[in-house]
């Protein structure tokens, strides 16, 4: 804000009536001394200043530089057209006002006037420290990262609504492999997939384009485990049961139409989460494995789960087993309430440095399902009844793998 010596001062018209004068007429020798002494005030006023006085508005507005608008950064990480480049808008850009341009050094500019009752307003309209007047950064892969990513989500939604679930599910697996993806985009990526599996992969809908699912007609004779063994499947019989909601698996009549499902199925277990991820052996066009569904743990207490990389041993998979408890020796029976262990056991084999010395780890149930999420197993992953039936259904001994990470 000027001082109020700095403001114009505003000429007044003085009219005088005097004898042998006419109305409003100024004698010639007070016109001369007035103009006098406005010069002599004038070349004061510029003297004080030390030059030439600085606009308010040259002084307290930022710099304007344009920025491209959001439709335009997309355009620029998608390689399509784009507007202006930033030099060229940084060559538009206003002009820096004369009291940026004045060197320190040689010859300091006054400083803007401050606002007594907010000290903080130099501060704040200084380009150096406004945000409205800093210069962007060049736009980047970085600041534009998701664009890829909302790219596929789109073109998911659109497959679903023209019914194509199959390929929706290839493109939100592409988008959650996508090393752009925030943290929170993949566990809505998770979800999401994970909801179109239950038709895909968990009912009997056949879905148009599925790499993982095939129909196939009863033959006489056909129990649901020779179909198993004879189509190749890598899982148990017991999920083409659930798959096709079967109550009855020894019911079947010829001619018969039912959904198989193809494997192996591979486990990736993430103790920090305490979370197992299921995976098709299958893989999107990047190469990353199919994602199906995400399921809770429990975990050895004092960090004691090994990480690494593990197979599910061969004659291993035990229905109802009995157990021996390694660290006191006491036993218990198959049916026994009190087993530890559950219904289901998964024996698995270490098969890379850290694990291929290490025995005696598996997955397993529990009797304790509010261990699920916490460390308090011997070691073993242990899970729910329910998930730990439809392990046992998906991962099959020699074929299945099982990574856990940190």
């Amino acid at each position: 804000m000027a001082l109020p010596s700095q403001m114009p001062r505003t000429s007044r018209q003085v009219s005088f009536r005097t004898r042998g004068m006419g109305r409003g007429r100024v004698p010639g020798a007070m016109i001369v001394s007035g103009l006098v002494v406005a010069g002599a005030l004038g070349g004061w006023v510029w003297l004080w200043r030390g030059g030439p006085a600085v606009a308010p508005a040259e002084m307290e507005s930022p710099p304007q530089v344009s920025v491209l608008p959001t439709n335009e950064r997309i355009a620029l990480s998608l390689g399509e057209p784009k507007g202006p480049s930033v030099p060229a808008l940084e060559r538009n850009a206003a002009p820096k006002t004369e009291l940026q341009s004045q060197p320190p050094a040689t010859q300091p500019a006054a400083p803007p006037a401050t606002n007594p009752a907010n000290p903080a307003a130099h501060e704040s309209s200084s380009p150096a420290t406004s945000p409205a007047g800093a210069v962007p950064p060049p736009i980047t892969a970085q600041s534009t990262r998701d664009a890829a990513v909302q790219m596929r989500i789109a073109a998911a939604d659109s497959s679903i609504a023209a019914g194509r679930q199959a390929e929706a599910r290839t493109l939100l697996n592409r988008a959650m492999h996508d090393p752009r993806a925030s943290d929170a985009d993949v566990e809505m990526l998770r979800a999401r997939i994970a909801d179109l599996n239950q038709t895909l992969v968990f009912s009997p809908t056949v879905a148009p384009g599925d790499p993982l699912v095939e129909t196939y007609a009863i033959q006489p004779g056909d129990r649901l485990i020779k179909v198993a063994n004879a189509s190749d499947l890598k899982v148990d019989w017991r999920f083409i049961q659930r798959v096709n909601k079967m109550s009855d698996p020894g019911r079947l009549r010829v001619g018969q139409k039912i959904k198989l499902v193809k494997g192996p199925f591979h486990a990736i277990v993430y103790k920090s989460d305490h979370r197992l991820d299921l995976y098709a052996d299958a893989t999107d066009p990047d190469g990353n494995r199919l994602f199906i569904r995400s399921l809770p743990v429990g975990l050895g207490e004092s960090n004691s789960t090994p990480i690494g990389k593990w197979i599910v041993r061969p004659s291993s998979k035990l229905v109802n087993p009995h157990w021996v408890n390694p660290r006191t020796g006491e036993r218990f029976a198959a049916d026994d309430p009190k087993n530890p262990i559950g219904e289901f056991w998964l024996g698995l084999t270490g098969v890379d440095s850290q694990t291929e010395v290490l025995s005696g780890y598996g997955i397993h149930g529990t009797i304790e399902p509010e261990s699920i999420g916490r460390d308090a197993s011997m070691g073993c992953v242990r899970m729910l009844a329910d998930d730990i039936a439809l392990i046992y259904e998906m991962l099959v001994e020699q074929y299945a793998t099982v990574e856990i990470r940190p």
